[in-house]
């Protein structure tokens, strides 16, 4: 994240507050409490007190489902633009799974060259 050098001393600051943005950013999204609101998530003990941040961090939109509809939304074109032999490899190794290279080969009629 880099380019394999070492973050300079003096930009430790901004790059913790980037951790730590991007951390309770995550956490918001997998719908886990961020504060100690009686909830039993963050318990105070000896070395950690359960106490509001001074500083709020700025919340962001999750991106997951953006991301979701994407990747269904390639998967969907990438399986209607595929020829037929394609599809029936595809078809086929997704609900068996369990075929070899020549068992397809023989399954489905074509070389085994054409299934690789």
């Amino acid at each position: 994240m880099n380019d394999n050098e070492a973050w300079a001393w003096a930009d430790r600051h901004a790059v913790t507050e980037q951790i730590e943005e991007t951390l309770l950013n995550a956490l918001q999204w997998g719908d886990i409490p961020l504060g100690p609101d009686g909830n039993g998530v963050y318990i105070a003990d000896d070395h950690f007190d359960a106490v509001v941040r001074d500083d709020l961090v700025e919340p962001y939109e999750d991106p997951t489902p953006r991301l979701e509809a994407k990747s269904h939304h390639l998967l969907m074109t990438t399986l209607r633009d595929m020829g037929e032999t394609a599809r029936d490899v595809t078809e086929t190794v997704a609900t068996d799974g369990g075929s070899t290279i020549d068992g397809l080969a023989d399954k489905l009629g074509k070389h085994p060259a054409t299934i690789y």
